[in-house]
């Protein structure tokens, strides 16, 4: 089995830290032509230390992410990573914990969505997607519920995506990492 992505194109989104930055550099040591997208000016430099194309964008701007991917003929694999946990207790918590909630569904399921619609008008047979939910998306935890629920939301969207897309020879996975030890978003 050959480790190679040379010649292969895989975006990645929330990549200038933690998770998404370190598969992106196990892309960049197999050969792959990185794109990595974050709301935060650090991809700049994460990219490139590593041979990648950085680009600044929130994923739930559909705009945004066009004008990332705007360049690229053809993605190979897209790895949805790109995400956000914060306390949303369902009592008390910070007055503004709704618009907390809202901002988590947002970039967590609306997001992942928005971005794989993009990149699908430049992907084929043979192509992979690969979102990144939680462990918490199989079972619960109290004061976490927009994330709990936004990850849950992301599995049964892996599940419907492999359904459409298996046909077409795309296919689409779900990782569940649990406690990892890196700076969250």
């Amino acid at each position: 089995m050959s480790n190679s992505f040379a010649g292969k194109t895989v975006v990645i989104t929330g990549a200038s830290r933690g998770i998404g930055l370190g598969i992106a550099k196990g892309f960049a040591a197999a050969g792959a032509e990185l794109i990595l997208i974050a709301d935060d000016i650090n991809v700049i430099d994460r990219s490139s230390e590593i041979g990648a194309l950085g680009f600044v964008a929130d994923i739930t701007d559909g705009d945004a992410i066009d004008q990332a991917l705007g360049t690229l003929t053809h993605i190979d694999v897209l790895i949805n990573n790109a995400g956000l946990e914060r306390l949303t207790p369902i009592e008390g918590g910070e007055k503004d914990v709704e618009s907390v909630f809202r901002r988590i569904l947002e970039i967590n399921v609306i997001g992942t969505q928005i971005v794989t619609r993009r990149a699908l008008t430049k992907m084929s047979g043979g192509g992979c997607i690969i979102n990144t939910a939680s462990i918490w998306g199989r079972v619960a935890e109290p004061m976490f519920g927009a994330y709990v629920a936004s990850k849950h939301a992301v599995i049964g969207l892996t599940k419907t995506w492999a359904k459409e897309l298996g046909a077409k020879g795309i296919r689409v996975n779900a990782v569940c990492p649990g406690w990892v030890r890196t700076e969250a978003s």
